[in-house]
């Protein structure tokens, strides 16, 4: 009927609920987007941080490597014997076309001195080689023993090993490649660039330096090479390299990736070095593909972003929020080449399991809200059922404590009717009005002493921690003291256990505090010890801990330090308090400070790390005092 109870009322609780499924739903969706987007964010990093380490590891090797063979041959050099004409000539041979090549057992195969199979290098000097000089022969022959040396180690994760010389020589251990057997009499190795890269007009720090990416055909293999020039007294003698083969690393970039996205890798001047979708590019120009050339303004606008975001910044690794692009990029820079990964992360990824989600709580919502529609109209059929059910859920209520909203109409009941009806329903709101009123009153009661049992709990809980405070601060001081440097000491050395990385530990004596007790006094001691302090921690880092452990005694834990960088620090500290005057009321007080060093790398207990420390200490006091030993 146009006026029935039943119709009106389903109509108003449907648009109520319907209200309501709209606004969960809504509320469903912006909760389940947030939580998933810094879900994504946290996963983002994590992940980029350990692929900028995976991927950056080979290239690290590779300057590893060279590193210890310029120490080798940095301390050969001046020590080696004087290489004899039948030494030299037994290793080398001189062609029809005036070059000097290894004889051809180099490559074949020899065995060596003490057994073990040399094979695999092959050498080229040109006709202009001065191969008649002494020190020129000295330092050729010295460059091949050390490439036969570390050769078979060092070619397992790279394609060579090879050494070239500014007289236009290059020795190269490559097995399987002959490199040098058919060089022309005319090769200049000194014009490529993986010669022109260690020369000291283009690599005035003499460090390692990186080609550009380039593309072999022949081997079907995309590479770059690493050079370490090697100089003695400002005389460049020779460079190191390694050909690093990528394509396992591009086929990572390109396989290896999170649901959804894609990675690709450039550099800061914009050069493409991998992307899933331009390996044919990178192929017909040898991988000598910019950016900016390219028809790809999505690819182009990334490279903006990470200009404006990532270039010239300290940090390693980086989340971006790319309105541009509609994506994360989450960045990592891969040592070595300084080389960029980058992961594009679209964030259609987020909002469609988001959506999905809320589609999900929507349609269950709706379903509900019929099975509640159905429901409630059964119930209204029988409206001799409707007022007992009113009263039944309004002495629900009361039993459950909540009488104002029986009291106050929150809770609906027929006392609009003039029928018996009625007039139990204004009994009981009447009755709940009552038991409202003496109810407040003991609630009131109740709040006053729960908030005086508050106050004494806040207060016992501040002596407490102030108790703790006293237990873990020295009082003279306000540092730590001997019992939470104990504590502090022991979870580094356990993290550095875990991590595997150095912690030193010094222990640190005021000289000679006992002369200033005793000419100027206690007081004047006090003041010294704590101007002392103030010294001390203006001088050190924020990870480093400092701790008071008696008297005039002082214990400092530098976490993942080494050994000769703790001498340095605690040096620099030990020059600051000699140079400082500490005033008192009495004039001013010149110290020094003595110290003890001692290094834990691995397994290490903190008794033993702490007496070696102790030990070092004394041997400083008794050398003479005001000096580091470790």
């Amino acid at each position: 009927m146009k006026h029935s109870l039943t119709r009106e009322v389903l109509l108003q609780m449907a648009l109520r609920i319907t209200i309501v499924v709209i606004a969960v739903s809504a509320l469903s969706y912006w909760h389940i987007i947030s939580a998933l987007r810094e879900q994504t964010l946290d996963a983002l990093a994590n992940y980029i941080t350990e692929r900028g380490r995976k991927e950056s590891a080979i290239f690290v090797l590779a300057q590893d490597n060279q590193t210890v063979f310029k120490q080798h041959f940095i301390e050969a050099y001046p020590r080696q014997e004087v290489v004899s004409d039948e030494t030299f000539w037994s290793l080398f041979e001189r062609r029809a076309d005036g070059t000097v090549h290894l004889q051809d057992r180099a490559f074949d195969g020899y065995i060596r001195a003490d057994g073990s199979r040399s094979h695999g290098t092959t050498a080229y000097i040109g006709p202009q080689a001065p191969v008649a000089q002494q020190e020129f022969r000295n330092r050729l022959h010295l460059a091949y023993q050390l490439v036969d040396r570390f050769s078979d180690a060092w070619t397992n994760r790279f394609a060579n090993l090879y050494v070239s010389m500014p007289e236009n020589v290059n020795i190269v251990h490559w097995p399987g490649l002959a490199w040098a057997r058919n060089a022309p009499p005319t090769l200049d190795v000194t014009t490529e660039e993986w010669v022109t890269i260690t020369t000291s007009a283009n690599n005035p720090q003499r460090r390692p330096a990186w080609t550009g990416l380039y593309y072999d055909p022949t081997a079907e293999e995309w590479m770059v090479s690493c050079k370490t020039p090697i100089d003695i007294e400002g005389r460049h003698l020779l460079s190191v390299g390694h050909d690093i083969l990528l394509n396992a690393l591009f086929e990572r970039v390109f396989k290896d990736h999170l649901h959804g996205a894609h990675n690709l890798i450039l550099r800061e001047d914009g050069r493409l070095i991998a992307h899933p979708e331009k390996v044919d590019e990178l192929r017909q120009t040898l991988g000598l593909l910019d950016i900016a050339d390219l028809d790809d303004a999505p690819l182009q606008g990334i490279y903006r972003t990470l200009q404006t975001t990532v270039f010239g910044h300290t940090a390693t690794t980086h989340v971006i929020d790319d309105e541009q692009s509609d994506a994360y990029l989450a960045v990592s820079r891969i040592t070595g080449p300084d080389w960029w990964f980058v992961t594009v992360y679209p964030k259609s990824l987020l909002t469609s399991n988001a959506a999905q989600t809320a589609r999900f709580i929507l349609l269950l919502g709706v379903l509900s809200l019929f099975i509640e529609m159905a429901m409630l109209y059964l119930v209204m059929r029988d409206k001799i059922l409707r007022p007992l059910d009113l009263f039944r859920h309004a002495l629900t209520r009361i039993d459950n404590g909540d009488y104002h909203a029986v009291a106050h109409g929150k809770t609906p009941l027929p006392d609009e009717r003039d029928d018996e009806i009625g007039n139990i329903a204004q009994t009981l709101r009447s009755m709940a009005t009552s038991i409202e009123h003496h109810s407040n009153r003991m609630a009131s009661l109740t709040s006053d002493l729960e908030r005086q049992v508050e106050e004494r709990t806040a207060e016992l809980q501040a002596a407490k921690n102030i108790a703790e405070r006293l237990a873990r601060v020295d009082e003279l001081t306000a540092i730590a003291n001997r019992r939470h440097f104990h504590e502090v000491a022991t979870k580094e050395l356990a993290r550095a256990r875990r991590d595997a990385t150095p912690i030193s530990l010094c222990i640190i004596d005021i000289d000679h505090f006992k002369q200033i007790n005793d000419n100027h006094g206690h007081d004047i001691g006090d003041i010294v010890l704590r101007q002392t302090v103030q010294l001390l921690q203006q001088s050190i880092r924020e990870v480093d801990f400092l701790a008071r452990i008696g008297g005039e005694e002082f214990a400092l834990l530098l976490p993942n330090t080494s050994l000769q960088e703790s001498v340095v620090i605690v040096d620099r500290i030990r020059g600051i308090v000699a140079t400082n005057q500490i005033a008192t009321d009495k004039g001013t007080v010149r110290i020094t400070i003595s110290a003890g060093i001692a290094e834990c790398h691995g397994q290490c207990e903190y008794e033993k790390l702490y007496a070696n420390a102790d030990q070092r200490l004394y041997d400083a006091k008794r050398e003479g005092r005001n000096r580091t030993c470790y």
